[in-house]
Parts: C-alpha cells; sequence; structure tokens
C-alpha cells in the first residue's frame, strides 16, 4: 500500500503544477525568441506545445483546487470527477495543438523552404529536451503517489514536449550538417504533430472510459475480492462495483454471512470489511457494503432461472 499523508495530496499536486506553469512559461519565451532567431519552424512549432502545456497546468490548478473541496449535500461523492473533466479538456488542447503544428508543417513543405537553421535553435531544443523530460519525471512521480488523473495527463503532456524538442533538435541538427536537408525542419515538426495527436487520443479516452464510470482495472478489483474473502464472518460475495472518482476509487459490494447471526454480527462483518478494504487497497476511498444471509442470493437467481 502506498504510503503518503492523504491530506497533503492536493498540496503536493498543485505544488508541482505550479513549477511546471512557471517552466512552460520561460520555455516559451525562450523557444519563440531562439526559433525566430534561430529560423526554425521546428522550434517555434515546439514553443507552441510549451504554450499548451502552460494552459494545461492553468487547467490542472483549477480542476485540484475544485476536487479538493469536501464532500457536501450536492456532492455525495465528493467533486473529485472534476479532475476527470480536466483531464479530458487537457487531452483535447493537446488534440488541437497537434493538427495546428501539423497542418502549419505541411503548408511549409508546400511552398518550400529557403532558410537554414541557426545553431541556437539547437541549443535551445537541447535545453528544452533536459527540462522537459526532468518535470515529466517529477510530475509522474507525484501523480503516482496521488493517484491524480489530471497529473498523469499533464505528465504526458510534459513528455510529449520532450519528445518534440528531441524531433526538433535532430531536425535542426540535420538542416544545419546539410543545407540540402532543410526540408527536415518542417518534416519533423510534422512528424511531432502525429506524435501529439496520438497522445491526445489516449487521454482523452482514458478520460471518456472514467466519466461513463468503467470499472477499475482486473488487478484491483482481485485485490478487493481477497481482502474480502481474508475477513471472518464474509462466506461469500457477489455484484462488486467499483469506479474512479477523480484520484478515488468508490466500492459497492455485496456479502454473504450466516443467516443465523445477528443483526449486530452482520453489521460488524460489513465494518470490518469496509476497514480491510480501505487498508488494503491503494487509493479506495469509500465502501458500500449490503449483507445477505447465505443462500439468498442463490435462491434469487433460481428465480429467473
Amino acid at each position: 500500500m502506498l504510503n503518503y499523508d492523504k491530506s497533503q495530496k492536493y498540496p503536493e499536486a498543485r505544488r508541482v503544477t505550479w513549477i511546471g506553469l512557471f517552466i512552460n512559461l520561460a520555455l516559451i519565451i525562450f523557444k519563440v525568441l531562439a526559433g525566430i532567431v534561430g529560423r526554425s519552424a521546428a522550434l517555434i512549432a515546439d514553443a507552441v506545445h510549451s504554450a499548451s502545456d502552460f494552459i494545461s497546468d492553468a487547467l490542472v490548478l483549477v480542476g485540484l483546487k475544485i476536487a479538493e473541496r469536501p464532500i457536501d449535500d450536492t456532492h455525495p461523492y465528493g467533486h473529485g470527477r472534476v479532475e476527470t473533466i480536466v483531464t479530458f479538456l487537457v487531452g483535447l488542447l493537446l488534440g488541437l495543438v497537434g493538427v495546428g503544428i501539423g497542418f502549419k508543417a505541411v503548408n511549409t513543405m508546400i511552398q518550400g523552404v529557403s532558410y537554414t537553421p541557426r545553431l541556437i535553435a539547437l541549443i535551445a531544443a537541447l535545453i528544452s529536451i533536459v527540462v522537459k523530460e526532468w518535470l515529466y519525471r517529477y510530475t509522474i512521480k507525484v501523480s503516482r503517489w496521488t493517484n491524480s488523473p489530471s497529473l498523469r495527463a499533464n505528465a504526458w503532456h510534459h513528455r510529449s514536449d520532450a519528445f518534440s524538442s528531441i524531433a526538433t533538435a535532430f531536425g535542426v541538427g540535420g538542416a544545419m550538417l546539410n543545407p540540402q536537408w532543410v526540408i527536415l525542419d518542417p518534416l519533423v515538426a510534422c512528424l511531432v504533430a502525429v506524435f501529439i495527436a496520438k497522445t491526445s487520443v489516449e487521454i482523452t479516452w482514458r478520460a471518456l472510459l472514467e466519466l461513463v464510470d468503467t470499472s477499475v482495472n482486473q488487478e484491483t478489483r482481485d485485490q478487493i475480492k481477497q481482502a474480502a474473502k481474508a475477513v471472518p464472518g464474509v462466506i461469500g460475495l457477489h455484484k462488486l462495483k467499483t469506479r474512479h472518482v477523480g484520484s478515488d476509487i468508490f466500492v459497492d459490494v455485496h456479502i454473504e454471512v450466516n443467516p443465523q447471526i445477528t443483526v449486530t454480527e452482520g453489521h460488524n462483518i460489513a465494518t470490518r470489511l469496509k476497514s480491510t478494504i480501505l487498508q488494503q487497497v491503494d487509493n479506495v476511498a469509500e465502501v458500500t457494503v449490503h449483507v445477505e444471509p447465505e443462500g439468498d442470493n442463490l435462491s434469487q437467481i433460481k428465480q429467473y432461472l
């Protein structure tokens, strides 16, 4: 089980996002200037990608602030689903950036390239690779620690920027080595656009699955079943339902107990089961247990046969 103070989940998530926001702002300015002076369409496209990172950082900050609000009468499952919506928006933003970069790159190739990138463009791309890969590693580490879907999407946004900078460095470097290879610059920008679009589809698809209450993965469901079976008094379980609400998991399960025990004893078994699942399964925020007498579920099934 992950060992962290849940009260620090949102503060730490906001901290890494603020760091990313200021780094992206610096990279936008640096890469735009270097792209203009260094005559590199790929680097300017890379700067636009960093601009989308900056916007996604802002979206994540807003989402985290709302998601942190406690449960209330109108939101009995909390506000964590806002994180999923932000994740979806980040994915869409990434897709729009990819389409824009690809369109501009193709247009540049059609019109022809009459320039050779300069050394400053290559240096800027190399710096961006190092900075954005570090930012990815930092953000993905915190996303795993907090199980935050919006941070995970943002981390991949950072890495896609690092990959685009690698492609940019390759295109700029090739064009500098041989003037006849200047087509590499917009060509690489086009390849970057394809990669960005692929990442966008993956992020938005995962967010959509959560928005329609897709169950958690099989490994987590198996962990819940094993935890339940280990609780004394639980004879069987069925109707296991799970769903993501932002970084949290909500569980609903029916258990069978000895029909001869008292209501109080059945309640105590359910309480122990809830406590066991919360302790042994990562990121579970709430467990609802329905107690049934052994054999009652089987009799209900037979009525429909």
